[in-house]
């Protein structure tokens, strides 16, 4: 696994684990206001078990299904701006971080071979 994937999974296990153990502390950080207790479980529920879920994904190895809902995610962000109020300082840095994890999972993996492999001219040794 690439240190980078291992570090985007980790992010993404530590907001699901937090979001199930203390969902008023994510209800405010994603501008949420849970009600009530429902309110709250539905916080732990969704966001807890679908990033919980998602991290420990990654950590398996499986880094593109995993890449492919940030990627969802970002989108998703995008497209929700074209209500001009939900251009806020908040949800331009909730964009920020999102396509930051997303960069995570996409960067290369460091290999040691070179990319283009190229042949010695003739008589070359």
């Amino acid at each position: 696994m690439a240190p980078t994937s291992l570090l985007g999974s980790l992010a993404t296990l530590l907001f699901g684990v937090v979001s199930l153990v203390e969902p008023d502390a994510i209800a405010g950080a994603v501008s949420l206001a849970p009600v009530d207790a429902a309110g709250r479980s539905e916080i732990a529920a969704v966001f807890g078990g679908v990033f919980t879920t998602l991290g420990l994904l990654g950590l398996a190895g499986e880094d593109r299904p995993v890449a492919l809902v940030w990627l969802s995610v970002v989108i998703a962000r995008i497209l929700s701006f074209r209500h001009g109020e939900a251009v806020t300082r908040e949800s331009v840095v909730g964009l920020l971080v999102e396509v930051g994890i997303l960069g995570l999972f996409l960067a290369p993996e460091g290999v040691d071979e070179p990319a283009v492999e190229v042949a010695a001219p003739d008589g070359a040794d």
